[in-house]
């Protein structure tokens, strides 16, 4: 249909040749970026989080390990990055063009960040962390248009690294 409209005007036809060559490009965009995915997968394997001690009281200590299907090296760094998030979503009604529009916002209300201890048990790796918790913090719960979260971030310092996780 694209083709078609376009093809009825002379001096469109520059226009229709530009979008439809981004189609290819962009398909070749996210097979790019699922092949990196995919092969990051395979390289690090799944990776879980036990955290310990449990989240369930704000205002002491949070731990936990992550434990990972490759050997790295005890020197590794991996920087852990915890947070606690507030998210909400507003709503407009625009009357004149009877018209809904929503959307979301994202604010940090605490964030701390450190090293693992890098162990190698077995044939792999464990990622151990540990962050003190100020009093005051929400726990996880959401409501109908706002919640609160936590967040871990787990990424490899090196250039060569391609090691990202959230949990």
């Amino acid at each position: 249909p694209v083709i078609t409209v376009g093809l009825g005007k002379e001096d469109n036809t520059t226009g229709v040749i530009i979008l439809l060559s981004l189609f290819p490009l962009l398909a070749a965009l996210f097979i790019y970026f699922a092949i990196r995915d995919t092969f990051s997968w395979f390289a690090h394997g799944r990776t879980a989080l036990l955290l310990d001690p449990p989240i369930g009281s704000i205002g002491g200590d949070i731990g936990g390990t992550i434990f990972l299907n490759k050997i790295y090296a005890s020197d590794a760094k991996f920087k852990v990055v915890i947070s606690n998030i507030y998210s909400y979503t507003t709503r407009k009604h625009n009357r004149s063009i009877n018209n809904n529009s929503t959307s979301t916002h994202t604010e940090i209300l605490w964030e701390d960040e450190g090293f693992s201890e890098v162990i190698n048990v077995a044939g792999k790796t464990q990622l151990k962390f540990r962050f003190q918790i100020p009093e005051g913090l929400k726990a996880s719960h959401n409501f109908a248009n706002k919640s609160y979260y936590w967040e871990v971030k787990v990424t490899q310092v090196s250039d060569d690294s391609s090691f990202i996780r959230d949990f």
